[in-house]
């Protein structure tokens, strides 16, 4: 083989079932070996959709992507919605789509928490009040959405994906 040149990928070797990556929807399923059981029927992204008006819509969302202007929310016992990104205040994936609604998030970071890592540490305050504090990954004020991981690593919440519009305030935390 000449300088420069790759070897050829054949359909039998291992790196022939790596593609491309592209931009596009975020869609994680679980496929388990041959003869192992899967964790879950499958990976869910169970999600809590808020909306700048107050409705609250509760299920699983598979298509979210910040290139497109719509996700879908597969709502408990119910069929798919869909949901234009502009009209959310946030969506906010969760470990239970029930959680524990007496249950007082931490708003403080922890120093050394790993989560943290490459990240920003933010508070940001909704139009509507509500603050949250958490790590922000890929901010940039002129960018409509972005996503975030809450203060609290025993929160319900994984992750929060913010519609800048519904925002008032975003500000560095020490």
């Amino acid at each position: 083989m000449g300088q420069g040149r790759h070897p050829r990928v054949g359909l039998g070797s291992p790196s022939a079932s790596i593609e491309r990556r592209r931009a596009g929807p975020v869609r994680l399923q679980y496929n388990p070996s041959p003869g192992r059981e899967p964790l879950g029927e499958q990976m869910q992204n169970h999600v809590v959709a808020h909306f700048i008006d107050g409705r609250v819509v509760k299920g699983q969302c598979f298509d979210l992507s910040m290139v497109k202007p719509v996700c879908h929310v597969q709502q408990q016992g119910g069929g798919a919605l869909e949901v234009r990104l502009t009209e959310l205040k946030a969506l906010f994936f969760v470990k239970d789509l029930e959680g524990d609604p007496a249950r007082q998030e931490a708003n403080r970071l922890e120093t050394g928490d790993r989560r943290g890592v490459g990240a920003r540490p933010m508070e940001v305050r909704f139009q509507d009040g509500e603050v949250l504090n958490g790590f922000v990954t890929g901010y940039a004020a002129d960018r409509p959405f972005f996503f975030m991981v809450p203060a609290d690593p025993d929160s319900n919440n994984t992750r929060i994906f913010v519609n800048r519009a519904a925002v008032a305030r975003v500000a560095p935390l020490p």
